[in-house]
């Protein structure tokens, strides 16, 4: 895992006052100080020495700096494999979304023009109850992660530089709504780090922990850990029960064509079960199915895509997808044959999963991607970890309309998750 430079918690670098660009002054602080220059979405801030862009572009301006943003990711503070080119530009250009995200870029141009890409989030805006709005990190159905790209070297640059970018472009925007953040990581660290050094506030929302699977927190075969002897004699049962059917074989797909292969299989798998008679499956929209077929193959050619399945006499009877950012992965989906769920073909995959995943080199950590408190995986893997919401304000030292507007969020929230509780309930109980 990365470690938190030791800057992180200090004022070392104070938020670039520009520098001469034009010769439009402005005072802050009581100094009189050159403000930024503006051209369309983007702001150029000079500070002593260094130089900075920052600018907000679609999908399409993004994609022709693919390089740039793979670099980007190699060296990000945190990863996050949901904001990996391969993924975001799919997703973007194929899912069928109310609204694409801009990208906010920032840009180290110390070195010349675009020269070093320091940071990137994408985003849309979201209107408030009274008329103002959030700018929101962008996330859909099918990402688990929220955490911004945050070039390590230049961490709190580039944090200053999104809010200050926002705070410039729209005078409507009250904060910067963070979703799905890793609660105990280093950009939620800075991010706390830096609002109250520089005087915004933050609020947290939809505190929870979701299960994973941390690398030397658990010894030896995890489900003599874990599970109770009865649990472990019922999946020793199931499992005899699956063998008894014809020979039971557990297959890893890593290269290219063989993910490629495995996409298909999967995505046929979920289609003959529940999801299938939904309408939910990867199949059931041609967007979708598209997205995950272009991820998939574009994650596979640089080893950071994974397709696991348990199968009997060579079908598959459960699959996984597992996605990998450097010392991080994700168990992102799984699906399983239904006709076999008498023997638990879900968790069978799982068993299996977890000790490839613990002899997996340079993998620290798997993230689940699962819902809080979910019924299968959370008996299994026992470590967890933080996820949060966090909302930070644009101004500095204002907090009265701030806390109305932090308010009215969570207003909105407990109002919604109140009314999907009352929902499942007489779904239900109309069932019974």
């Amino acid at each position: 895992m990365l470690n938190v430079p030791e800057w992180f918690g200090t004022a070392a670098w104070q938020p670039p006052i520009p520098g001469k660009v034009v010769g439009i002054r402005a005072p802050v602080d009581g100094e009189s100080r050159i403000a930024p220059r503006q051209t369309g979405n983007g702001w150029h801030y000079v500070a002593a020495d260094q130089r900075y862009l920052v600018e907000a572009v679609n999908y399409q301006a993004a994609a022709m700096h693919f390089d740039a943003w793979m670099a980007l990711a190699e060296r990000a503070m945190e990863a996050n494999a949901f904001y990996d080119p391969c993924f975001a530009l799919p997703a973007a250009l194929h899912l069928a979304v109310a609204k694409r995200p801009q990208f906010l870029l920032v840009w180290d141009e110390t070195g010349g023009e675009r020269a070093r890409l320091c940071g990137l989030l994408p985003f849309h805006y979201r209107r408030t109850l009274t008329g103002r709005q959030f700018a929101e990190n962008w996330l859909h159905d099918f990402a688990a992660l929220g955490t911004p790209l945050v070039d390590r070297e230049h961490a709190i640059e580039t944090i200053d530089l999104m809010l200050d970018w926002l705070r410039r472009q729209n005078g409507k925007t009250v904060g910067l709504m963070f979703r799905k953040l890793r609660g105990d990581g280093p950009v939620v660290g800075l991010l706390r780090t830096r609002t109250a050094l520089t005087g915004r506030e933050t609020r947290e929302f939809d505190q929870h922990e979701r299960a994973a699977l941390l690398k030397g927190e658990s010894a030896g075969d995890p489900f003599l850990n874990t599970l109770s002897s009865k649990k472990r004699r019922e999946l020793r049962r199931q499992r005899n029960r699956l063998s008894d059917q014809g020979t039971l074989s557990y297959t890893s797909a890593r290269r290219p064509d063989e993910v490629r292969a495995a996409t298909e299989e999967f995505m046929a798998l979920e289609a003959a079960g529940w999801k299938g008679e939904r309408g939910t499956a990867f199949l059931n929209d041609p967007g979708n199915s598209t997205f995950l077929r272009t991820l998939t193959r574009l994650l596979a050619r640089d080893g950071k895509c994974r397709i696991d399945a348990l199968r009997l006499d060579g079908k598959p009877v459960a699959m996984g997808i597992t996605l990998r950012d450097r010392d991080c992965a994700w168990l992102w989906k799984i699906t399983f044959e239904e006709d076999y769920g008498a023997s638990s073909p879900g968790v069978q995959l799982l068993m299996d999963f977890t000790r490839t995943q613990l002899a997996e080199a340079g993998v620290q950590l798997t993230d689940s991607a699962a819902i809080p408190n979910h019924p299968m995986i959370n008996h299994i893997w026992r470590d967890r970890i933080a996820i949060t919401d966090a909302l930070i304000s644009m101004q500095t030292y204002q907090t009265r309309g701030f806390a109305l507007h932090a308010a009215l969020e969570h207003m909105q929230r407990w109002t919604r998750e109140l009314a999907k509780t009352i929902y499942y309930k007489l779904r239900n109980y109309k069932r019974s």
